[in-house]
């Protein structure tokens, strides 16, 4: 069960520099997100909310319900293509995971009633997986397009799936991992084309499409990426 969503619903405006259109973004930690460029006009707010009016009580109903979750029996790795199975054995010690690699199995003993300490030891070996895989694939991305960048972090970014700077150090939201490759590619492809172009002009989007033919669809599905996202994290 649900409550209702109260109308208009509390939201958070976050103005960026380099946006060219307003996007909508929810989360279970943050509510709803409204971006808008620099200088939008917070007039037009009601306006926006009344034109998504539908998706926004859908979205943030879905997350009520994803609140309330149990931890998860399992973790899908979309971009690797992973499917891991997790055992819970209850122990009377600190809460440990362990990885068996060739099952594609985690066990996680301890105190199995305490869910915080157990969703932050999932997150730390997501985290870690997401590194290790997103660091491979854009070194492999950046070579492949001849692209290069300076560095890379690993980040939980709550409203970005990546970010480039003037010095072309980027960051990456660990969450890609969940996402299919395609989408995780064309994350990565964007922030390595910010190297050449740090804005959004017409130059940029043609160097995007002269390395991803499909980038208008990746971009509308990426719009929609927050609904692939599992409920505990």
């Amino acid at each position: 069960m649900t409550d209702a969503i109260s109308w208009p619903p509390p939201y958070t405006v976050r103005r960026y520099r380099l946006a060219r259109h307003v996007k909508l973004r929810a989360s279970r930690a943050d509510g709803l997100i409204i971006s808008t460029p620099q200088r939008f006009s917070l007039k037009h707010i009601p306006q926006i909310l009344e034109a998504h009016r539908d998706w926004i009580v859908a979205t943030l109903q879905e997350l009520q319900v994803q609140k309330a979750e149990a931890l998860p029996i399992g973790i899908e790795l979309t971009a690797l293509e992973q499917n891991w199975k997790i055992n819970y054995v209850a122990s009377s010690g600190r809460t440990k995971l362990f990885e068996r690699t060739q099952l594609q199995e985690l066990v996680i003993s301890g105190n199995i009633d305490d869910q915080k300490k157990i969703r932050e030891s999932l997150l730390i070996w997501v985290r870690k997986r997401a590194a290790e895989f997103l660091s491979k694939e854009l070194i492999k991305i950046s070579n492949e397009c001849g692209l290069p960048f300076s560095t890379l972090t690993i980040r939980d970014q709550k409203t970005l799936w990546g970010s480039c700077t003037v010095d072309a150090a980027i960051s990456l939201n660990y969450k890609l991992i969940f996402l299919p490759l395609t989408l995780a590619r064309h994350v990565m492809l964007h922030e390595l084309c910010h190297t050449i172009h740090y804005n959004h002009s017409i130059k940029f989007w043609q160097l995007v499409a002269k390395h991803d033919d499909n980038w208008r669809e990746h971009k509308r599905q990426l719009r929609h990426a927050d609904k692939l996202m599992p409920g505990w994290v």
